[in-house]
């Protein structure tokens, strides 16, 4: 007897996806078109019947927040929903504060489950799972190079203590490497300056590889994904440095799990941004991928309708913040 097969919430998602966050999405029901999220706002996890297989508990416990400092709707920053779907926030270079923030905050059994697994440096081969983490966003104001203020921006579960994931860093503080980048439509090497503006990006990172008797603690770990310059960390670095951005899509996935490297987990969601950020009529280019050892080829397609995101625009300048 078959057993019946498993329904995903997006082409994309497999086994191996802790978290999912799209609020333009047309499975995403917790934030409604237009709704702009308020402090403690309860977002849709994509992957949350996914994240449930491996983390034992509630739906409450793989579902994440969205979080907001006191300066929300004052002249130092501004969160709005654009026409398409996306969370547009505009913060101050010149007036912002430690308060000056939103971000998806990822639920603590999530980051817990990645810390006691994630793989971790030793002298002899490592043991532990590999972590991925993918971002869509539209900058609408660069960052300013000189400070830190674009990686705070672009920072996934950053803290004082270390960073599971954190764009803009090749490596941490510390020297550790891992946070492995490849090159499809990535700017994470690019000054915060020099990045285009009003084109949408794709971003991806490995997980960092720590020692073990340095990895971060549950405690440290209270950023993810946002705007302005995340709490735990030191404000005097990051102030008046912010970019402004349109984020669409957040995604974090075990690797090991998924049963991908992380290029082949990359050409996926690589490929679902490039098929919602396109006109009708783009032809989506074949790939091939490796799954559990089993080569896999996905077949070229021609987009019959514009994607999710395409010509999205913002109903407030970045400007009029200043």
């Amino acid at each position: 007897m078959s057993s019946a097969p498993i329904v995903r919430n997006d082409r994309a998602i497999n086994d191996g996806y802790l978290m999912v966050v799209e609020p333009g999405h047309s499975m995403s029901t917790q934030l409604g078109s237009g709704v702009v999220p308020v402090n403690n706002s309860v977002i849709d996890n994509l992957a949350a019947g996914e994240a449930r297989r491996l983390i034992v508990g509630s739906a409450s416990d793989v579902t994440p927040t969205f979080i907001l400092g006191s300066d929300v709707g004052s002249a130092k920053w501004k969160l709005e929903r654009t026409p398409k779907g996306g969370l547009h926030g505009i913060v101050s270079q010149t007036t912002d504060t430690i308060n000056t923030i939103g971000y998806v905050n990822v639920p603590a059994p999530i980051k817990q489950y990645m810390l006691n697994n994630l793989q971790t440096q030793t002298l002899t081969p490592t043991t532990g799972h590999q972590f991925a983490m993918f971002a869509w966003r539209m900058v609408t104001r660069a960052g300013i190079t000189g400070g830190l203020g674009d990686y705070t921006a672009n920072a996934i579960v950053g803290s004082s203590a270390g960073s599971l994931f954190q764009f803009g860093n090749a490596v941490n503080s510390a020297g550790y490497g891992g946070g492995t980048t490849s090159a499809s439509g990535n700017l994470s090497t690019l000054a915060p300056s020099a990045q285009p503006l009003n084109v949408h990006s794709f971003r991806g990172q490995m997980a960092y590889s720590w020692p073990a008797s340095t990895l971060p603690t549950l405690a440290a770990l209270t950023g993810a994904v946002g705007w302005g310059p995340i709490p735990s960390l030191n404000y005097s670095g990051y102030a008046h440095f912010s970019p402004s951005f349109v984020l669409y899509r957040f995604v974090i996935v075990d690797l090991t799990v998924l049963g991908m490297t992380y290029l082949d987990a990359e050409t996926i969601e690589y490929t679902e941004w490039l098929a919602a950020t396109s006109p009708a009529g783009t032809v989506i280019p074949a790939y091939h991928i490796t799954k559990n050892g089993v080569s896999i080829v996905v077949p070229a397609r021609v987009l019959l309708r514009d994607g999710r995101y395409y010509n999205d625009t913002i109903p407030t300048a970045p400007s009029t913040i200043a």
